[in-house]
């Protein structure tokens, strides 16, 4: 099975991200077909440039209004839809969109390549596997999220099924991640794929470590934990 992924990323005026340089770091590792989706001209060109391949290509796409809320917006979820139709021209068979600041391990997308795409499914690393943050400025640790989802946030993969039973919008519903698993739900079904998430947060991101703290419950990570986050920062 051909899996692709996009990042959707937007800098707001920045050149400077540590979290998206080792976010994309690590994608442009894997070895799959990747694009880098930004929407800010030679700012965006630029900050991709060390990253770019022969499998790694920087794709302009437009993002009307930068969105300031955590669920997302109808600007968010049309440059979601936007991006994965970058990667068409590859005929895949799972389309994947991972989050800018967002790291899925090899694994999860070795079981893809397993898995057979007919069908509407969406896929992410499940909620039974760990969920860590890793702040710039502390200490990292684990979180179980508070809302029940069958999915952790941070990488969707639709099957080439999914993809066309959409027309090419999965992302339609509010709510961007969980209202592509909702709908899933409703439609098809969701896969719930081995590994973890990492979250590197930056100082200037929506979703700060405080928000996380207030709203989840979070835990100190024991060594083996704090060896898998270390790898990625």
């Amino acid at each position: 099975m051909k899996v692709v992924i996009c990042i959707p990323f937007y800098l707001r005026g920045n050149s400077v991200n540590y979290a998206y340089k080792q976010t994309f770091r690590h994608y442009a590792s894997l070895g799959y077909p990747l694009h880098l989706c930004g929407s800010e001209g030679s700012l965006s060109r630029d900050f991709c440039q060390e990253f770019l391949s022969d499998t790694v290509k920087y794709i302009e796409v437009q993002q009307t209004s930068f969105c300031t809320l955590s669920r997302g917006d109808s600007h968010l979820r049309s440059k979601f839809n936007r991006s994965l139709a970058t990667l068409e021209v590859y005929s895949p068979d799972w389309y994947c969109l991972a989050g800018a600041d967002d790291i899925a391990p090899v694994c999860a997308f070795a079981r893809l390549e397993e898995t057979p795409a007919k069908g509407v499914i969406m896929a992410g690393v499940g909620r039974n596997y760990p969920l860590f943050i890793a702040p710039e400025d502390g200490l990292p640790f684990r979180c179980e999220l508070s809302y029940q989802v069958k999915l952790q946030p941070g990488i969707n993969c639709f099957s080439r099924g999914s993809w066309q039973y959409f027309k090419g919008k999965p992302y339609h519903l509010n709510g961007c991640e969980t209202g592509a698993e909702t709908a899933h739900l409703q439609q098809g079904k969701v896969m719930a794929l081995p590994g973890y998430i990492v979250m590197i947060k930056g100082r200037d991101v929506l979703n700060r470590t405080e928000k996380i703290k207030a709203r989840h419950q979070c835990f100190e990570l024991d060594e083996k934990e704090r060896e898998i986050v270390k790898q990625y920062l």
